[in-house]
């Protein structure tokens, strides 16, 4: 589960290579320019097949550009229903996939239009305009979601990220008043050529070590990865835009090898390894950093330990400590935990209505307990089969007592306990 978001930033760039072989020379479009009256010529969640922009004339118009296999994209569907449904006619949001049918097919689209609907219960009414290239020409980016917002008079005023569309934002805007958005400005980066190097990302006048660690590179997407270098003889180790926990999760594989809720941060600082799941508050503790070496990858990481430890003045250990945890317990054979026929399966996604564990051992649901709950979960239950249950759609929100009352339905309990178990420990350089 912990790598779900990982898969989703780097869905969000499979696109890019292919845009950029296919631009055609026409002006991108800036702020301040009065963008065109063009045709769409394929759209779903509109009276006709075909729309204009000029339509939506003396609307506020906000072009929400998304991919099937950008999961971030799909997410803020609901987001950006809500906009619509609140600001109703001053305002018209359009999903628009502006990739050809051939990279993001028409069944696809449909799919995971019907996905959404099954899972959140959501109902879009917005356009959805679908292949109109042309646009990745008027406004390139590498990246969705890429968010396009276009005035009453029809001037480009933004282009920008979706979680800067608050509804504060857009009533500003629609008041008339001066707001200054976030600048999307992805379309001159290259994920394959290290940082700062003729101009890519910037100039390099805040390096913080060499290797190279940075601040926050606002306008760049997220990357991760690895590559050999251009001399053939050193290895390149990259990690953009992430947070401050997650370098140290990738620098530290074998000491970050437990849940989340076994892990504790005891440094003077802990502020700067907090994650709020807000894009914007996670901004202020992620950094870039890269480190390019004649070593293999394992001592690369070995290397990206060092620097952290002398840039923070921290480190990640391993510890055996006595901890206040839960141990799930068989209480009666009432409503014994069975399986549900052969198939096997769960779905228990924030926004799935119906979420489940079907068919699956228990360690699986130990494991969705561990995702969920702050403090460590264990097994005392002794069953030896696969287990199914059906969850409340708000279980992410249970507290304890919840939990217990659910749990009581099968014969089971969770029950307070302090074990001696081996955790993971942020702290202080000695």
């Amino acid at each position: 589960m912990k790598h779900l978001f990982l898969f989703a930033l780097c869905c969000t760039a499979m696109f890019a290579a292919a845009q950029k072989k296919t631009l055609k020379a026409v002006k991108p479009l800036t702020v301040g320019d009065t963008v065109p009256d063009f045709t769409f010529k394929q759209v779903l969640n509109y009276p006709s097949s075909t729309a204009k922009l000029s339509d939506f004339k003396g609307k506020l118009v906000i072009l929400d550009m998304w991919s099937t296999y950008c999961g971030s994209c799909i997410d803020a569907f609901p987001k950006m229903q809500a906009l619509q449904d609140k600001f109703k006619n001053r305002i018209q949001v359009l999903l628009v996939n502006p990739y050809p049918a051939a990279d993001d097919p028409d069944a696809r689209i449909k799919q995971v239009l019907t996905r959404v609907k099954q899972r959140t219960g959501l109902t879009l009414t917005m356009p959805i305009p679908l292949h109109d290239t042309m646009l990745n020409h008027l406004f390139p980016h590498q990246t969705v979601p890429h968010v396009v917002v276009i005035n009453e008079k029809g001037v480009l005023i933004s282009a920008t990220y979706t979680w800067a569309l608050t509804p504060e934002n857009v009533q500003s805007i629609l008041a008339g008043n001066t707001i200054h958005l976030p600048v999307k400005n992805d379309w001159g980066f290259d994920k394959n050529t290290p940082l700062f190097v003729n101009g890519n990302c910037g100039d390099g006048s805040d390096f913080i070590y060499r290797s190279i660690l940075t601040s926050y590179k606002d306008g760049v997407p997220a990357y991760m990865g690895t590559a050999p270098g251009e001399d053939g003889k050193t290895t390149r180790l990259y990690v953009i835009n992430y947070p401050l926990f997650t370098m140290f999760q990738l620098a530290y594989p074998d000491v970050f090898k437990y849940p989340a809720n076994r892990t504790y941060i005891e440094t003077n600082d802990t502020v700067k390894f907090t994650l709020h799941h807000n894009e914007e508050e996670d901004n202020r503790n992620s950094y870039c950093y890269e480190v390019i070496a004649p070593a293999d990858v394992a001592v690369l990481k070995e290397y990206m330990q060092q620097d952290l430890e002398r840039t923070f003045n921290v480190v990640a250990v391993n510890e055996e400590r006595t901890i206040k945890c839960y141990a799930l317990k068989k209480i009666s054979n009432t409503g014994a935990v069975i399986s549900l026929g052969d198939s096997s399966g769960m779905d228990v996604e924030k926004t799935t209505l119906n979420k489940y564990i079907h068919n699956k051992p228990i360690a699986a649901f130990i494991e969705v307990l561990n995702y969920i709950l702050p403090v460590p979960v264990t097994d005392d239950t002794g069953i030896p089969g696969n287990i199914s249950f059906d969850f409340p759609f708000n279980i992410w929100d249970y507290d304890m007592q919840q939990w217990n009352g659910f749990l009581a339905n099968y014969g089971l309990e969770l029950q307070e306990i302090h074990k001696k178990m081996e955790v993971t420990v942020i702290i202080n350089k000695q």
